[in-house]
C-alpha cells in the first residue's frame, strides 16, 4: 500500500516521461479489498488510470502464453503477475515498474530505447543502467549510441513490446539460463525469459545515461526436497560443463561472451 499514492506514480513520471496509461497489477495481497478501494480513489483523481487483479485475468494469460498453472508452482508470484501484465490490452510498449525501484539518475530512457527498438528487430527489452556496483563490462557485447548490448535479464524494471511477449515463449531448454537461484524450483519469470531471448539471440539494451536503484533483498530460498536438492546439483554441474564448451560464444550455453572458455 505504501507504493499507492500520487507521490509515488509521480515521481516515476517527473524522474523519467509521461506515459499514455498508467496501470497497478494486484497480486499477492492480505486485504484486496483496501487495495481496490484505494486503486479507485487513485482512478478517481486520475493518477491512474486503471487496475486489474491478477487472480481473475490469470487464466487468459496462460492460455496466450501456453503455460499450465501447476508449471508456475512452487513459486507462483514471481512469474504469475508478468504473465497477466503482458497480455493485458494495452499501448504497444509496456514499462514494468517494481515498487521499490528507483531512479538513481533521473532521465528519459524509455523514448531512445522504442526508437532503438523499431529500429533494431534483435533487441527484445531495454532497461536504465543498473546500479554502479553491477558491472556492464562482464556483460556487454557491442554498443549502439548510448546503449550497451548483450544477453540477459532482469524484471526490476523493463520496457518491451507487449505482442512479443503476450505468445508461447517461456519454455526454452537453455543452461546458460540455470544460474537463477530458483532453476531448481522452477522456471520464474526472468529465468523464462531470459532463455527465450538466448535462444532466439535477442539481445537487451542498457541505457547507460539514466540509473536505478533497487532493494537488493531476496528472500530466503527453501532448501527444497531431496529431489529438488539433487536437480540443483545437477544444474550447477551442466552450468558449469557448459560454460567450458569450446568455440566461439553461444549465448544458449555461454553466460557472458568473456567468460574464460577453454579451447
Amino acid at each position: 500500500m505504501n507504493s499507492l499514492t500520487a507521490e509515488f506514480f509521480n515521481g516515476i513520471a517527473t524522474g523519467c516521461r509521461r506515459f499514455d496509461r498508467v496501470s497497478v497489477v494486484i497480486n499477492n495481497v492480505s486485504d484486496i479489498e483496501s487495495v481496490r478501494k484505494r486503486c479507485d480513489e487513485l482512478a478517481r483523481t486520475s493518477v491512474i488510470d486503471g487496475y486489474c487483479d491478477v487472480a481473475a485475468q490469470l487464466p487468459h494469460a496462460l492460455l496466450l502464453t501456453g503455460l499450465a498453472r501447476s508449471r508456475l508452482e512452487p513459486r507462483p508470484h514471481y512469474t504469475d503477475h508478468f504473465l497477466v501484465k503482458v497480455c493485458q490490452p494495452g499501448p504497444r510498449w509496456l514499462v514494468h515498474w517494481d515498487t521499490d525501484v528507483v531512479l538513481d539518475v533521473p532521465g528519459d530512457w524509455v523514448t531512445p530505447a522504442i526508437a532503438l527498438m523499431q529500429r533494431r528487430v534483435d533487441v527484445a527489452t531495454a532497461t536504465p543502467r543498473w546500479p554502479d556496483g553491477w558491472s556492464l563490462d562482464r556483460e556487454r557485447l557491442s554498443t549502439d549510441g548510448a546503449f550497451d548490448l548483450g544477453y540477459g535479464f532482469s524484471d526490476q524494471v523493463f520496457l518491451i513490446e507487449r505482442a512479443r511477449f503476450a505468445a508461447p515463449i517461456y519454455r526454452k531448454f537453455c543452461p546458460a539460463s540455470w544460474w537463477y537461484p530458483t532453476s531448481h524450483l522452477t522456471p520464474i519469470f526472468e529465468q523464462r525469459v531470459d532463455a527465450w531471448m538466448r535462444r532466439s539471440r535477442l539481445q537487451r539494451a542498457v541505457y547507460r545515461q539514466v540509473s536505478y536503484k533497487h532493494d537488493e533483498r531476496m528472500a530466503d530460498q527453501p532448501r527444497g526436497t531431496a529431489a529438488q536438492r539433487a536437480r540443483r546439483k545437477a544444474q550447477r554441474l551442466m552450468y558449469e560443463a557448459a560454460q567450458q564448451v569450446p568455440g566461439r560464444f553461444q549465448p544458449a550455453l555461454h553466460r557472458r561472451p568473456n567468460e574464460k572458455v577453454r579451447s
